[in-house]
């Protein structure tokens, strides 16, 4: 599928001590809201919890586009960001 029939995602990145999801456009963090935010090092002690985040972050995803556009979400691909995001902490 192409991006401009994907044009919203969870961007999830490490800022500091905390890994932070924003749900942004396809290609931007530009205007990208912070949907949730938790502890790295509760990540690190425990994996499932690695997991259990990506989880609820699809299905906030998924509920943030229902809500806006009524239209019914299928799946919520989970891929590598922009390039241009892929360095440092990202």
């Amino acid at each position: 599928m192409s991006d401009s029939l994907r044009p919203y995602r969870v961007a999830v990145r490490e800022d500091g001590e905390f890994v932070n999801a924003y749900f942004a456009k396809a290609d931007t963090l530009d205007g990208a809201w912070l949907v949730a935010s938790i502890s790295k090092t509760v990540l690190e002690l425990e994996p499932v919890a690695w997991q259990v985040f990506q989880e609820f972050m699809k299905c906030v995803a998924s509920t943030l586009v229902e809500k806006a556009t009524g239209a019914r979400v299928v799946d919520v691909i989970v891929g590598p960001g922009p390039a241009h995001e892929r360095s440092g902490s990202a």
